[in-house]
Order: structure tokens, then sequence, then C-alpha cells
């Protein structure tokens, strides 16, 4: 799908412009949103080039392509990638509300990353190795596990840093994390659909806002 070759250059894109910021500015929110974007990126990459293969070789019979080992491992390291993208966003909200708004919640938001990311990895390996099914319920539980309730917790942060500071990037950031916990579950509905072009473009939306957030912080 075009859309979807098209998000995944833009992320790259992003990743890359926040990378260049951290190496001219050594802004560490540059830095850990542009390795997380990066990693979202590769995961992205991953599921449509090695494991999209694998899937035709079974003619997309899921039954036979869930047991091939080759699929289990970079279905796995997928999830990593995702998971790290989150963990990494999450780190740096952290130490933006530890700055910025003074609080200790910040404390409970890094505590939250690597426990959410945990879960989401037990709950997504359990589906790829024990299962053997990437449609158990698990694999969909894990997003609500960590994703969705971690891209929310930035977004609230994010606003509230716009609120209480008056400071645009905090209201970018929570656009973006707003966006993109809207949009993760309508990916398996309108996976098929010609909808699936929307949500890639709603995906860009996502990054482009996540990068002017970190400019304007």
């Amino acid at each position: 799908m075009i859309a979807a070759e098209v998000s995944s250059l833009i992320e790259y894109a992003i990743a890359a412009a926040l990378l260049y910021f951290y190496a001219k500015s050594k802004d560490k929110a540059a830095l850990y949103f542009g390795l997380g974007v990066l990693t979202y990126a590769l995961a992205h990459t991953l599921g449509g080039t090695v494991l999209s293969w694998i899937r035709q070789e079974y003619n997309y019979e899921m039954a036979k392509f869930v047991k091939d080992v080759n699929y289990k491992v970079f279905e796995s390291l997928r999830n990593v990638l995702v998971a790290s993208f989150m963990a990494l966003s999450l780190m740096v909200i952290s130490q933006l509300v530890k700055d910025l708004l003074k609080s200790k919640v910040a404390e409970y938001v890094k505590v939250y990353a690597a426990v959410g990311a945990l879960a989401f990895l037990a709950l997504r390996l359990y589906c790829v190795w024990v299962a053997e099914d990437v449609k158990h319920p698990f694999f969909a539980l894990a997003q609500w596990v960590f994703l969705i309730p971690g891209s929310l917790v930035a977004a609230a942060a994010g606003f509230q840093i716009y609120y209480k500071l008056k400071v645009l990037g905090g209201l970018l950031l929570g656009l973006s994390f707003l966006v993109y916990a809207a949009i993760l579950p309508l990916y398996a509905a309108w996976k098929g659909t010609p909808m699936l072009n929307t949500w890639y473009v709603l995906r860009i939306i996502s990054d482009v806002l996540l990068l002017a957030g970190v400019l304007y912080l």
C-alpha cells in the first residue's frame, strides 16, 4: 500500500530530524523521541517486509505461518520495537513532568513505562510462542494494557504542560499522542478496507505533531 510506504518513510524522516535536532541542541527529549520513532518505523518496516514474505510463503494461512520459527522470531522482535517506542516516549514524558511541572507523578510514569512494557511483551510473546495465535484475545489486550493508556498518559501530560505553562510544544505533544491512542484500536477494524489509508494518514499526522511538539518545547 502506497499510504503505508509513505507513512514509514515520513517516520524515518521525522526520526532523523529529531536525532539531528538532538545533535545540535543536546535536547534529551529529541533524542528519546527520535529513538522511539525510529524503533516504531523499524517495527513497521519489519512487518511489511520479512513478516509479509513469510505470510506469503504460506498463502496467508495463519494456522501455518504462526508455527514458523522465523515468523515467531521476527514477530517477537517487532513487538519489542513497538514496546520500546512507547517506553522511550514515556521516559521522556516522565522527565518533562519532573522538570516542567515539578510533579511527583513523574516517578509513577517512569515505573509504568517499565512495568507496562514488560506486561505488553508478556502478553504478545505468549500469543506468538505459546498460543501460536496472533488473533488470541491477549494480543489485542496488550495494546489496552500499555500502548493506549500509555498514549493517554503522554497526552494528558502534554496538555497539562500547555495549560499550566502555556508552552505550545506541550499542546502539540498532547495532540500527537491523543491521535495515536484514538487510531490504535481502529487498525484491526479498518484492515483490508479503503479506510486503512485514512489510518495511515492519521498516523502521519500524529508523527508530524510529535516532531513539532519537540521543536516547540
